[in-house]
């Protein structure tokens, strides 16, 4: 995601939530013993992996990333150094 322009904790963060969202489903599906039960929950939960990323892609288009920023860190950290030039 870093290389298609996202801030390095916001990919982060996607790829936590993503794996998070992974684990918990292939724990489920290894809990179902019918195969055709399986081959349907899988699909469902690819569909709404692919739904929550599509969430996510918008929300990052549409609004300000909330994420750490870099430039306000270094602002306030600069606002209360003991060291100043």
């Amino acid at each position: 995601m870093q290389f298609l322009g996202y801030r390095s904790y916001t990919a982060q963060r996607a790829a936590r939530a993503f794996l998070k969202m992974d684990e918990a489903n292939l724990k489920k599906l290894a809990a179902i013993q019918d195969q055709d039960e399986y081959i349907l929950t899988a699909k469902n939960y690819i569909e709404e992996m692919e739904r929550m990323l599509q969430q996510d892609h918008q929300t990052l288009l549409t609004s300000e990333d909330k994420s750490w920023d870099e430039e306000s860190l270094i602002a306030d950290a600069n606002k209360t150094s003991p060291i100043s030039s």
